[in-house]
């Protein structure tokens, strides 16, 4: 029975931790690869959580357990009409906010299986409880089960599932995994029938065991799960802004976040607790120093020193709720508690911050919460002298203060402009000293414009004429002069450089404040310039794939550059998002993708679409022109541009500068299998 109920507990917990990345992935080419996708799929699988969890405490209370057994059996078997998952068409709304479409496609598409999943580990341990095993008077120890399924579900998508696997391919096993857990739930539910006492725990007693729960106690623990549960996002934040909203760098934070379940609430005895809050000032202390170091330090450093940082504040937070748990009749309470902090550190980081949060300080400002809800080191019972106890008490407050005063600094520069929304958040600020402007996206800048009379419509950073794009703009123009372009991706409206008198060019832009930016003459004005010289520029928002293919535009070349930070867009990158670009491609026309990356190495990716459909392929990678400037005058880049065939590229060809790729991955990226794995640079460096 104790294995029975363990392996039901373990399965549960994989496929509703399996699931999340699985549609998270699905949905994520519709929004642009946005960080915010992962955080909002998060909150709603978290208010599914509460909504399950809510169900488990309620619900058989009012029955109890023995009558509802068939009941659940059955709710939890409903949702096999709905399987396979199917997401469906619903075109995202062209707004900067788009949450309450996703939590809309969200809710219709998973939903009902999601809930269902979340009842199972509150209400067996409920169950096992109830059959009186010799284990039921404390059934917490389950909870490790639960919380093993759900890491090995985390650890296994992005290192086994997903570079194996096509997404209809993992749509299948999950289904069937699904059905599995229906026949184990029946099994366990004939089990309780058979060996729950009829007239003791058929119905809940009157006077519950022990005494009521206190507000105060039950306040502490929504604190408790709330603050480990917003620094999970916060910390996924950081990391895929920066690399690639990806599942490996979704999944890592919510792993180690399940770990600290795990070891908490495996009793893992009193010193090691105490051990943990003694190391809680020190992690804060190594994230003030990488936040100083900045660019200093490598990509992996920087990484392993936030993930270790918070797996310290989560454990401290998930040890003290292991330590404080209640009874087993208050069992399902105490899981609800969670549960409903969770879900509010899920709303606060993806619908409170960024509305109420010009920057991202909600990750500081859960660290510094979990230096106040810690508690003082050694007690006297401990026989600890308690002024120690209290100076590394006040030690990691401090810190956790550094650290939240910290993220109130910003770059050197005037800042002329300062918006977050569901994209990210992006700032305009100037170099007084160079005449510059710039426009950054997370910590990357994609657009820089010189305040100097004679160098206003110069393009400059990614773009100049010297470099790889502008390159191409030179040779391009003298045989195809007035063809129109289209880019996906507007930054700062920088290749409107290029355009000519009655030549047309066409932005596709997913964020709508990118838009405003690039079109506010007080900050930025290459389109203004581009209309005045004659030139036609025009903007369309949404997200660049999805509005491309819905036109019937053709351009001589389209220009590619739709990265967000540093993020890499992998939607944009796949072999059905060539389809659509070589559709909207004049005859003799060229597509130029910049791939700049301080992290990904992505040549391998480019060449394997360009082979698999047969297309003249030349990369450049541009080491650029370095100075001190707000950003680089003519920054490194890279680019490739593809033609259908030789001929188109002659020119291209024979300039040294542009080679052939060296080397291919096996196959091309789809938007049914994709992987980044193999390609991270995990020791390189931010540009300064």
């Amino acid at each position: 029975m104790l294995a029975l109920f363990a392996l039901t507990l373990g399965l549960g917990a994989f496929l509703l931790f399996l699931v999340q990345p699985m549609v998270a992935k699905m949905l994520l080419p519709l929004l642009g690869g946005s960080p915010a996708v992962w955080n909002t799929c998060m909150a709603f699988f978290q208010a599914v959580l509460l909504g399950g969890y809510a169900y488990a405490h309620f619900v058989p209370s009012r029955v109890g357990v023995r009558r509802h057994a068939p009941f659940h059996v059955a709710l939890i078997a409903l949702p096999l009409l709905l399987l396979p998952l199917r997401l469906g068409s619903y075109p995202p709304p062209a707004t900067e906010r788009p949450v309450p479409w996703l939590l809309g496609v969200l809710l219709m598409a998973v939903g009902a299986p999601a809930f269902a999943l979340a009842t199972s580990a509150p209400l067996l341990q409920r169950w096992f409880a109830a059959t009186l095993h010799r284990q039921g008077r404390d059934p917490y120890f389950l909870y490790v089960a639960s919380n093993a399924g759900s890491m090995a579900a985390l650890l296994g998508y992005p290192l086994l599932i997903e570079p194996r696997l096509p997404l209809a391919g993992q749509n299948v096993l999950w289904t069937a995994g699904y059905a599995l857990l229906v026949g184990l739930t029946l099994g366990c539910a004939v089990l309780l029938i058979r060996r729950a006492p009829p007239g003791t725990i058929e119905v809940e007693r009157a006077v519950p065991e022990g005494a009521p729960l206190e507000r105060a106690v039950v306040t502490r623990w929504i604190l408790l799960a709330l603050a480990p549960s917003s620094l999970m996002l916060g910390v996924t934040t950081f990391i895929t802004t920066d690399i690639a909203p990806i599942p490996l760098f979704w999944v890592l934070p919510l792993a180690f976040y399940l770990l600290t379940f795990i070891v908490a609430f495996a009793r893992p005895g009193d010193r090691v607790r105490q051990f943990v809050l003694a190391l809680l000032p020190v992690a804060i202390l190594a994230l003030v120093f990488a936040g100083m170091a900045g660019n200093s330090l490598s990509i992996g450093v920087r990484v392993a020193i936030h993930l270790t940082a918070f797996f310290v504040a989560a454990l401290v937070c998930h040890g003290e709720l292991a330590a404080s748990r209640p009874a087993r009749f208050h069992l399902t309470a105490f899981y609800l508690a969670i549960a409903t902090g969770g879900v509010l550190g899920g709303i606060l980081n993806a619908l409170i911050a960024p509305v109420l949060f010009p920057r991202v300080i909600e990750y500081p400002l859960m660290i510094a919460l979990v230096a106040l809800l810690r508690p003082r080191l050694f007690s006297p019972a401990a026989g600890a002298k308690p002024r120690f106890g209290a100076a590394w008490t006040t030690l990691g407050t401090i810190s956790g203060l550094i650290f939240l005063l910290q993220a109130f600094g910003g770059p050197v520069g005037q800042t002329l402009l300062l918006h977050r929304d569901f994209f990210g958040v992006i700032r305009v600020r100037t170099d007084a000293a160079h005449q510059l402007v710039g426009l950054q996206h997370g910590t990357t800048v994609h657009g820089i414009q010189s305040r100097a009379p004679r160098m206003r419509e110069e393009p400059l950073g990614y773009y100049s004429r010297p470099g790889p794009i502008g390159q191409l703009f030179a040779v391009w123009d003298s045989s195809h002069a007035g063809e129109p372009v289209g880019v996906v991706g507007l930054g700062a409206g920088t290749l409107a450089c290029y355009a000519r008198r009655g030549q047309s060019i066409t932005f596709y832009e997913i964020d709508p404040a990118i838009d405003r930016a690039a079109r506010d003459t007080t900050l930025f004005t290459y389109l203004a310039d581009a209309d005045r010289r004659g030139a036609r520029t025009r903007i369309v928002i949404g997200d660049g794939r999805l509005r491309l293919a819905a036109s019937s535009e053709r351009y001589g070349m389209l220009v590619l550059d739709a990265f967000s930070s540093d993020a890499i867009p992998v939607h944009l990158l796949t072999r059905e998002a060539m389809r659509v670009y070589l559709d909207h491609l004049a005859p003799g026309g060229w597509l130029a993708i910049h791939f700049s990356s301080r992290y990904v190495t992505l040549d391998p990716a480019l060449a394997s679409l360009a082979r698999d459909r047969g297309l003249a392929c030349r990369i450049e990678n541009d080491p650029g022109a370095e100075s001190d400037s707000l950003s680089l005058e003519r920054s490194p880049s890279s680019w490739v541009v593809m033609a259908r065939d030789e001929a188109a590229l002659s020119s291209v060809a024979r300039d040294p500068r542009w080679t052939e790729p060296a080397g291919a991955l096996p196959r091309p990226w789809t938007d049914d299998h994709s992987s980044l794995l193999g390609l991270i640079r995990w020791s390189a460096r931010p540009a300064p």
